[in-house]
């Protein structure tokens, strides 16, 4: 990793204010606190991974099923406290892919009208990595993630995200255990009201893996757009250009990514959540293009 970015990352881990999945935090402004300080809810998960062990173009593809489960709990403070939340998921893979995946996540945040900032650390058991070597493989992933921004008017906010990763693979891959960081900013324009919210952004990082073949630097920017043209719906579209440029070989993978998401509230206790992505991968390599795809629907439970 470059001095500079390992500068940047020290000074703002250090803040209390700790601010890419390849997915870094994408926080939203909560609602105002209701009167029970603490709230749970439990989540369903259903998620079809399309190309799920990423075979090349020509090569014979295997679409992936999983079911998953999650309980997550907040405990909302007053002033400028911050609330604190915690979540335990459980997914189950079909077809044998992979043994049943754990994950636990802590974290704290606060969204008030100026300041937002919003710090987890999560462990992932059994989860699969998705960014070595064009393979997935049964891993255990521990990642801290951060994201803090500024309401520059009452229309305008700039943020920043910070994003770390330690992956250790289950079994024997040649020095694949790899550390991941990158750093990013955004900016946000609320002046048209709620039917549309831009927030563009750029996120630099880089991997470094044990054995150096996979060692790389990427940088994305994206565009989003976010409407809400109820209380009760909340529709977002995001495209993400993505590049991967490796240290050790002649080798530069461009990445293209549409992601469209919904959330639609049904009544206090019950919402839905919906997340379809699809992401083309080209690479200065000759046969090492590939597509992938993520599905996902969720029912959640509030009390």
């Amino acid at each position: 990793m470059n001095v500079v970015l390992r500068s940047v990352l020290v000074i703002v881990v250090a803040l209390p204010l700790f601010g890419q999945s390849e997915v870094a935090p994408e926080p939203v402004a909560r609602p105002a606190p209701e009167a029970r300080p603490i709230r749970s809810a439990v989540e369903l998960q259903y998620y079809r991974f399309g190309n799920f062990f990423q075979a090349r173009e020509g090569e014979p593809e295997r679409n992936v099923t999983a079911l998953g489960a999650a309980y997550r709990a907040a405990w909302t403070r007053p002033g400028n406290s911050p609330d604190l939340y915690g979540r335990l998921s459980v997914l189950r893979y079909s077809g044998g892919a992979s043994e049943t995946s754990y994950t636990g996540t802590v974290g704290l945040s606060k969204y008030a009208s100026v300041h937002w900032y919003d710090v987890y650390v999560e462990r992932t058991e059994n989860g699969y990595a998705f960014e070595i070597d064009e393979t997935r493989a049964s891993a255990s992933i521990i990642a801290l993630s951060g994201h803090y921004s500024y309401g520059i008017t009452r229309d305008w906010r700039v943020g920043t995200d910070v994003y770390l990763d330690w992956t250790r693979f289950d079994v024997d891959t040649g020095g694949l255990e790899n550390d991941y960081a990158s750093i990013g900013f955004d900016v946000r324009y609320r002046g048209f009201g709620d039917m549309i919210q831009p927030r563009l952004g750029y996120v630099s990082g880089q991997r470094d893996s044990r054995n150096g073949a996979e060692n790389a630097t990427d940088r994305y920017w994206f565009v989003e757009l976010r409407t809400e043209p109820t209380d009760n719906v909340d529709l977002r579209l995001r495209y993400r250009d993505r590049t991967r440029d490796y240290e050790n070989v002649s080798r530069v993978d461009d990445r293209s990514q549409w992601t469209l998401r919904a959330m639609i509230k049904q009544n206090e206790r019950i919402s839905w959540a919906a997340t379809y992505s699809t992401e083309d991968i080209d690479s200065s390599l000759p046969g090492r293009d590939f597509d992938r795809s993520t599905a996902y629907v969720a029912v959640i439970y509030g009390f």
